[in-house]
């Protein structure tokens, strides 16, 4: 009876390992992602937000549809704007705008996202929807702004442009947005 009893207990424990073995703990598997959060905040904290970006990706291409991403990536956004990388800050809002649209603070985003670009764009801040284009001999705001598709008032404005007196070999920053 006792060698029945002890078969029986290592039967047991085996068939625990093989399934410990094969399908894994699912608490560890919950934990990895919030440590994952938990070493993104703290990045964040210490400035470190290229570091902290890359490693929002990586969670995000691990789990998609985690919530926390959202809330994550907003506190990333903001850490960029107090470091006056707007572009940059623009970006991850737009990000979160078009993903994570189930954050509790979306309207703050939006809010944030349509300032930021509207600073972008009447800024000097060259973006990739914009062309910083070099002035040649016969070239006035009015056809620049034909050939690009933009009016005189939006290159004068991005550009502190007090009047339309341009020179050749000056830049301009054109929109194309």
């Amino acid at each position: 009876m006792n060698n029945r009893l002890i078969g029986a207990g290592i039967g047991l424990a085996v068939i625990t390992v093989l399934i410990f073995f094969i399908f894994g703990t699912k608490g560890g598997d919950k934990d990895k992602p919030l440590s994952g959060f938990k070493v993104v905040k703290e990045l964040i904290s210490q400035g470190k937000l290229e570091e902290a970006a890359e490693r929002m990706d990586g969670i995000r291409d691990k789990d998609p549809d985690s919530g926390m991403l959202g809330v994550i990536y907003f506190e990333l956004a903001r850490s960029y704007e107090k470091e006056r990388n707007i572009v940059k800050a623009r970006d991850i809002y737009a990000l979160i705008l078009n993903r994570y649209q189930d954050v509790e603070n979306i309207l703050e985003v939006q809010e944030d996202l349509s300032r930021l670009n509207t600073e972008i764009l009447f800024s000097r801040i060259v973006t990739d929807e914009d062309v910083l284009y070099e002035i040649s001999p016969g070239d006035t705001l009015s056809k620049i702004a034909k050939r690009f598709g933009t009016t005189v008032d939006l290159i004068k404005a991005s550009n502190s442009l007090k009047s339309d007196i341009i020179r050749p070999n000056s830049k301009l920053k054109v929109s194309r947005a």
